[in-house]
């Protein structure tokens, strides 16, 4: 197996393991005797996301295994996220009558998830050079109104 197909697999994993998480809590929000969901249907889907995945990790690889910060840094040149598809991230919140998506944007690695003019070190800087919160943010306002601004579209 390939490095690119180990890290897919990996990160397919990991998804796996995320939405099937999701759907544990989903199924006990449904078992609320009085019929209301978990805390009034507050579900949400927690994403935790970044270069990291490149290391088949996760974010404290440098510390725990003493990888040096340019090493480490060097993943941001490997990370590609070709399977990355926000629609999919949204209907599987959507499938599990998740409320809200929490997206790690930037974690303490210093990498950011979206084009920033602050750093470098960013997502549209890798050989991914997609937004993937402009495209989270664009696949939810296509199926879910703003809670806080009614009659508007998340996102806009």
């Amino acid at each position: 197996m390939g490095t690119r197909d180990a890290e897919s697999d990996y990160m397919t994993k990991r998804i796996v393991c995320l939405l099937l998480a999701a759907s544990s809590l989903a199924l006990s929000a449904a078992s609320f005797p009085d019929g209301r969901g978990m805390f009034e249907r507050r579900l949400g889907m927690f994403v935790h996301w970044g270069i990291y995945a490149v290391g088949a990790w996760h974010e404290q690889e440098r510390m725990r295994l003493g990888v040096p910060r340019a090493e480490y840094e060097a993943y941001a040149e490997r990370f590609a996220a070709e399977r990355f598809d926000a629609d999919a991230f949204v209907a599987a919140a959507k499938s599990l009558d998740a409320d809200y998506i929490v997206f790690t944007a930037k974690h303490h690695d210093g990498f950011c998830l979206w084009d920033t003019a602050t750093t470098d070190f960013k997502v549209t800087r890798s050989p991914c050079g997609r937004d993937v919160l402009k495209e989270l943010s664009a696949a939810q306002a296509s199926v879910s109104p703003c809670a806080r601004h009614p009659g508007r579209r998340a996102g806009e």
